[in-house]
Formats: structure tokens, sequence, C-alpha cells
């Protein structure tokens, strides 16, 4: 890595091994180290327009270097300045005659804006939105995209935006008479090779004249031959008030940019107040001549551009005509175009839709182009699907025919979904043939029936790194051992760079075994759990709100938070207030869960009232939730916390209070239970409970709850001198808890597996809810005596899959329960928020329950893990 120059361009270039060294440059073509050579078609953003190291300049710099010239000789002028600023004023459209200047084309916004404000004594500039004029204080934020601004620079009233090539929004805002200049550009390069209506810079010209305002016409990139014509306001006539140039004017060669201005601009306290120590260069200015004589008097030079610009743009235009699924648009004009990508549509993976709603497919196809076929191209700056086609002005047919054979190539990959190979040409692995696919991947078709009843929107993530890879293209059995080391790497760097969120897969159809359907989206990012734990807190908000933004552009009717967008979203407090109902699906997948253990028990006759149940992660709200439900329903229960802690069980003592309120509060079938017995034959009755006055529609009562457990617990040593027969057993210490456990549901947010397959007792039934697994991997490989599931599994209405890696490879037809309650909360129109918090009612779980029968939804269990391995102990 380049440890001194801007390491974070140097991990984009890694990240799409884009890192070469390049060591010579000639004509249209790059060298590097290795011996590889690459035909440019960015031209430096339009900066090389003869190709590299043209002999006629490299000439004249050698012929001024025998003169010994005044280079640099502020406050004199050069002759190199004074000769360039006759030739620019002499072909400069209208009435231009004042030359200032730069190095760069931000430096000559910077001027204009300066001038115009000096001119007109108005404050307030106007633009275009997805304009780019560059990165300087004032160039940033005429630029119409915050993204480049809003770290530097807050929004500014002095800076405002219309809407590119509208007559009439530009029409209404110059009619208020406050801003000084409109800066616009004749076509907006990085907004992505847009070229205005017929006429547009005519009338912004007409217009600006009425209102009093200077027109600022930006030619940076299209000045000096780049559209076909020496300037691109000559398409159009248009005489602006000042016209900026830059890139084509250094030949490639020595940085020098102009701003040209007529009277109307000009202004005796800008000419006082405004210099700069390396304007008026003298080699700069030389070389600026060399190339206004290259082109204005060899005329054929301007003749190719638009001869090649058209014969690329119908080569592009073909292109699109025989791959629409890959290609939407080609644009611009002159040598200054682009090929518009369509988004990456892939129902085996979550991985390309992701990065391609991140602006990332077309750094991928580059990469592709690059070092698959030695073609060196660029996206827009602001457009992230639009692909830079900016060859040098001597390109040949030839070279153009050697790009199209390229992107055919793209347009076929994409066509028959093959991106895994655009991913390895960026991540630096080998072609792969045959192309790999190992999952079944495409949905029946589903009409949808009867009343469409919302949108949902479902978040959710990679749980390992591992999990990552079988989000891509092929899965992980599309790769060696090396090259799956080489993949996680990649993506490590790219979710440094790539971390928000993006669509990842369009479910258009679930219909209710109620009537009606609904339609949605799954949201993800690349971050795994132990990533976003990583997150500093604003990062983690920032994180969020690209959720949240994306969910409500789908308009969702409900957001559901899956794996740890709840946990860092606090059971998704957090983001509550939003302005869409939220769950966490918490609810569901605690009484799913709940529910299996019941079917698992029923199914081998076992009785659950002569068991011990383990509930590991009891204070987090699906374990807490799994207690409320079921507890009662089993001899004894520990309730297990955090190991890391283990002399605090308030938390733990917290939810037991919660338990004994329900218990002898509840209905009478809980009363019948073997948990209540116990408790009952030890004096503990309803009035000790009701004592302590807890008013459950408040907030939730942590404390009074907790008095509830330590007074009962007080009650039952007083009674039985001791408690051994307690029946609930609140602990930290897993290693000692869990053999003593039949049952067990681990529901943590711990982020890793950690029970291993020691520590859980012989026949035991084992719910593993987390995500990632509690469960280490060995438990079922070594411990083939016990039944260990995935707890939180649902059966759909119908036969259907979420895309090839089906949120976590899971069957046709069965979808995670948080997943499936957001899809049940939308089928049913709620209006307001679930499972939030971690404290939500276990009367809302139960109607959440209710909701998913009517609607079709079961809790899902496999055949063997219904009839596994019988329990080794025997129960009366």
């Amino acid at each position: 890595m380049n440890q001194h120059l801007n390491i974070e361009r140097t991990k984009l270039l890694e990240l799409i091994n884009f890192n070469k060294t390049i060591a010579k440059a000639r004509g249209a073509y790059l060298y590097s180290d290795t011996g590889d050579v690459y035909l440019d078609f960015t031209s430096q953003f339009g900066a090389v327009p003869f190709g590299h190291n043209p002999d006629f300049l490299w000439q004249t710099l050698i012929a001024q270097q025998a003169m010994e010239p005044g280079v640099m000789i502020q406050p004199f002028s050069t002759e190199g300045a004074r000769k360039l600023s006759e030739m620019l004023v002499r072909f400069a459209p209208g009435d231009l005659e004042y030359v200032t200047f730069g190095c760069t084309g931000a430096e000559v916004v910077e001027i204009a804006i300066k001038m115009a404000k000096a001119k007109t004594r108005r404050n307030a500039v106007l633009s275009t939105e997805n304009s780019f004029h560059g990165k300087t204080m004032a160039a940033v934020l005429a630029t119409g995209n915050s993204y480049y601004s809003e770290c530097f620079y807050p929004a500014s009233e002095a800076f405002a935006h219309v809407p590119y090539s509208d007559v009439e929004a530009l029409e209404n805002a110059l009619a208020s008479k406050q801003y000084a200049a409109f800066i616009v550009e004749p076509i907006q390069g990085e907004g992505g090779m847009v070229v205005p209506q017929a006429g547009y810079l005519k009338v912004c010209e007409q217009l600006c004249r009425k209102y009093g305002t200077l027109l600022i016409v930006d030619e940076v990139q299209t000045g000096l031959g780049r559209t076909g014509k020496l300037f691109a306001c000559d398409h159009e006539n248009v005489e602006p008030d000042i016209l900026l140039i830059a890139k084509a004017l250094s030949g490639g060669l020595i940085p020098i940019s102009a701003c040209l201005a007529n009277k109307r601009a000009w202004s005796k306290d800008f000419g006082q107040r405004h210099s700069a120590t390396f304007a008026n260069n003298h080699l700069a200015a030389m070389i600026g001549c060399k190339v206004m004589e290259k082109l204005t008097e060899e005329p054929d030079i301007l003749d190719h551009v638009c001869q090649s610009g058209d014969y690329l743009h119908q080569q592009l235009t073909a292109l699109i005509s025989k791959f629409p699924a890959a290609f939407a648009a080609a644009s611009g004009r002159g040598l200054m175009q682009g090929l518009v990508l369509k988004d990456w549509v892939d129902e085996e993976s979550y991985l390309c839709p992701t990065i391609s709603g991140q602006g990332f497919i077309v750094p991928l196809v580059s990469a592709y182009l690059l070092n698959r076929h030695h073609i060196f191209t660029m996206p827009t700056l602001n457009d992230n699907n639009v692909l830079r086609l900016q060859p040098n002005y001597l390109i040949t047919h030839e070279e153009i025919d050697t790009l199209i054979h390229a992107l055919d190539k793209v347009g076929t990959l994409i066509t028959e979904g093959k991106f895994s190979e655009l991913l390895r040409a960026a991540i630096g692995l080998k072609p792969q043939s045959p192309q790999i696919t190992t999952r079944p991947y495409r949905n029946q078709t589903i009409v949808p029936a009867g009343e469409k009843l919302g949108t949902f929107c479902f978040f959710v993530h990679p749980v390992t790194e591992m999990h990552t890879i079988d989000c891509m293209p092929g899965g992980r059995d599309a790769y060696d051992a090396i090259e799956t080391e080489k993949v996680l790497n990649w993506l490590d760097n790219a979710k440094s760079l790539y971390g928000d969120a993006a669509p990842a897969y369009y479910m258009p159809c679930i219909p209710s075994a109620n009537g009606g359907y609904v339609d949605g989206w799954l949201i993800s990012s690349l971050l795994t759990p132990k990533d976003m734990m990583r997150l500093p807190k604003d990062e983690k908000n920032r994180l969020m709100d690209s959720y949240i933004d994306i969910a409500q552009e789908k308009g969702a009717n409900v957001i559901g938070l899956g794996a740890f967008t709840s946990v860092i979203t606090r059971s998704g407090t957090t983001v509550a207030d939003c302005g869409t109902p939220v769950t966490t699906g918490n609810a569901f997948t605690a009484l799913t869960s709940t529910d299996s253990v019941r079917q698992i028990c029923q199914a081998r006759d076992i009785d659950t009232g002569y068991m011990t149940l383990g509930i590991v992660g009891v204070s987090g709200s699906v374990g807490r939730l799994c207690f409320l439900d079921i507890g009662a329903e089993f001899q004894k229960v520990c309730l297990i916390g955090n190991a890391r802690n283990l002399n605090n069980v308030e938390k733990l003592e917290v939810v037991a209070g919660e338990f004994i309120l329900k218990l002898f509060t509840s209905n009478i079938s809980s009363q019948l239970k073997p948990m209540f017995q116990t408790l009952v034959e030890a004096d503990i009755n309803l009035n000790l409970i009701n004592s302590f006055d807890i008013d459950q529609n408040n907030d939730y009562p942590g404390e009074k709850f907790r008095q509830i457990y330590l007074t009962v617990q007080q009650k039952f040593r007083d009674h039985h001198g001791d408690l051994k027969n307690f029946p609930l057993l609140l602990t930290n210490d897993i290693e000692n808890t869990l053999p003593i456990c039949d049952v067990v549901i681990t529901a943590t947010s711990n982020g890793e597996a950690f029970i291993q397959p020691e520590l859980l007792a012989e026949g035991a039934i084992v719910c593993d809810v987390a995500r990632p697994s509690d469960l280490q991997q060995e438990v079922r490989q070594k411990r083939a005596d016990i039944t260990a599931y995935d707890g939180g599994l649902v059966q759909l209405p119908a036969a259907l899959r979420f895309g090839g890696p089906n949120i976590a490879e899971l069957d046709l037809g069965v979808t995670l329960a948080c997943l499936a309650e957001t899809v049940i909360l939308t089928m049913s129109q709620v209006k307001h928020s679930y499972s939030l918090g971690g404290v939500s009612s276990i009367e809302e779980a139960r109607d959440v329950f209710q909701m998913a029968l009517k609607h079709g939804f079961n809790t899902h269990l496999y055949e063997d893990d219904i009839t596994g391995p019988v329990l080794s102990k025997e129960y009366a």
C-alpha cells in the first residue's frame, strides 16, 4: 500500500485490482512496471487530448530550456501568458476579452465566483443539481452533489441548485434577482455525461441577461475540442459572460486553467484583489499555446473527434440493443460519452444486488476491463452507474472496436448472470471455468391474487465472514481454500469502503392464507455482527439511517430489524420514531421456538413437568419471552446470564420476578403447572404478589419485579429452610448449569459460538435461536445423543425462497421467524411497532402468533428433530 499519498484512494484502487504502477505512457497506451499494456479510454478525465507524451509538446518544452525564459516572474507578465491570453480571446465565443490564469479547474471556478460577486454585489450563486465544479470551497458548494461538501462545509444559503435542463425552474430562481451568477456545464460530465435538451444553453444565456445574472459556462471538461467543437458553447452559439477551461489546455503535461470574462463580468475590485503565485507560468502557458495552435490550425482533429464520437455512439447503441439486461443507455457527445449500466439483479446472491445499490458495479466492470482486457476505464463521480469513455482525440476506430469487443463480453456475463467472473477480476482471481452454480434459486411464479396488503422491508446482513461468501454468486463452493482467503481479505476491504445498506432482494408476492398478498425487500449491508459492534455510535446511527432511508424509499409499511440491526438499535428503540412501524421480530421468534419445544416433547411423549429447562440469554428479548411463555410448564428453570459477569444476576432477578407475577395473575391453566404448585406449597400466594401494586400499563417496573423475586425466594427459604428445591435457578455460571438442563433454549446476541459439546446433558434437546449460532459446530458433530436444532424457523404459506442464499441457506418455503413477523404484521396492516425494547409483552407476542396462524405461517421443524434421540432418563 502507498503509505504517503491518499491512502483512502489507494484502498479503493486495491479493492478493484487497480493498484498498478505505470512506468511509461505513450499515445493511447499505459505501460505497467510488470510489462502489461493498457489501452487508455479515460485520458485523465479529458486532460490528455492528444494522448500521453505527444512529441510536439515535449519539443516545445525542450526548446524553451535553451531560451532560459522567465518562467515564474510575478508580478511581471510572462511572454507565454500574454501569447496564450491573446489566442484564447481570439478563438473564444462572444466578446470575452479578459483572461485570468490558474492551475486547476476548481481554481478557475473560484475565480469566476469571486469575479461575479465583485461585479454584481450579489451574494448568492446558482448552479444545477447533479453538477460538478470542483472540490475547493466555493466550487464544492456550487457542485450539485452534497456528498462532496457535507464533511467540510455546512449547507450555505449563498449556493442554490435547480434541476439541469429545466428552463422553468431556472427562470423562477433567476427572477428573484439575488444571484450573482449561474454556473452551468454544457454537458454534465461527472453527472453521467448528461446532454441537456437542445437549446437549453442558449435559453440560459437569455434568462441570465434578462435578470442581470452573469452566465458562467464551465467548460473544464468539454472545452477545447472534447465535443467536436473548440468550445461546447459553439454548438448553440452561446456567448457566456465567463468561460472556464482547464484539462485539455494542459496537453496532459503541465497544469493550467483559464477564466475568460467580458466587460459585464470584469471589475476593478476583482482585478486589484485577486492574484496567484503560479498563475501566468510561462512554460504552462507555452504548452497551452501549442495546444491551441494544434486545434485551430489542424481542423482534421476536431473532424476526427466528431467522426470517432459518432462511431463510438453507434457501437454503444448496438450494444444496448444486444444486451438490454446489461446496458440501459449511452449518453454524451463527441469523445465525452458514457455507457449506463443497469442495476444488477441476481437471484443467486445477495452480494451483487447489494453492491449494485451501493454504486459499486461500474468499478467492478472497470476492474474486469482492466484486468481481463487491458482497457482502462473509470466511472463518473456523480452517477455510479455510468462508465466513463473519454479517449484521446486521436483514438482510432480499431481501438474503439477493441473496447466494444470487451464490453460485449461484459454484456454477455451480466446477461447470463455470471457476475462472479466480474468479481473474480476485481479480487485478483483467475477466471473460473466452468461457471459454478450450486443452488437452485428460481422462485415459482405466484400470480398475485386479491388485494395488495402492503410492502415490507427486512434488514439483513451476513452473520459470519463465511456467510458473506455464501451470499456471493456460487457460494463458498465456488472458491478453493487459497481463493477463499483472498475473498475474505477482499470483503474486509470492501466493508471499509462500502459499509452502508442497499437493497439485496425483491420478493414480488407472498400470499396470505386469509386472502391478499404482500411484496417486500431484503435490505442488506456487508457488515457482520462483529463489524457492527465495533462501530462508534455515530457510525451505527449512520448505518441504520441508510437502512431506514432505503426502506422508506421502497414504501415500506412495516420495517423488520433482522439479526444485529436489532441489537445495535437497542431492540429497535433508537429507530422507533422513524415514521414507519418497526419490529424486531422477537415475538414470533420466541413463540415459534417455544412451540417447537412443545411439538418435540409432545411427539416423544415427554412430560416437561418433570424436566429442567435452561434458557441462555434470558435477559435478552427473545430469551425473556421464551421464559414467560413456556417456563411454567417445567419443574425447574435455570436462567443463565452473561458468563463474563459471574456475580451479577440482577437482570435475571428482574425477569424472574416478572415471570412470577405472570404466573400468579394469568389464566388458570398456568396455575395447574408444577412450577405454580411448588410455589403455592411454600405459602406464596396472589395476595403477596399483589402487595407490590404493579401497574403493567405504565413503564416497565423492573425494580419492583426484582423485589417480587427476592421476596418469593426468601419466603421459600423460610418455609423449606433452604433453596434446594426452589424452581428457579439464576446464574451466570454456564459451565456448571447447562449439564443439569434437559431442555435448553439459547438466544444470545453473543456474535459467535460458545456452547461446547461437553456442556450439554446426555440426550438434551437444544433449541438454538441465536444468529449467529450459540452452538459450536462440534455439538452436532460429536453429540449424536442430543437433539440440537435451529429455533425460530417458520414455514411460509407458499413454497418460496428469498433468493439463492434464502437468508441462511434455508430450505424452500422456510424462513426466519423475525422476517416472517415483519411479513405477518404487514399482512395484518398494523399501524404501530411491535417487539421493541427488550420488554415487549408476552400478550403481544401471543397476538402475533395468532396473526401468523391466520395468514398461514407455522413453526417449522425437520422430521429428524421431532423423532430424534430419546432422552436417556426415565420420567414417571
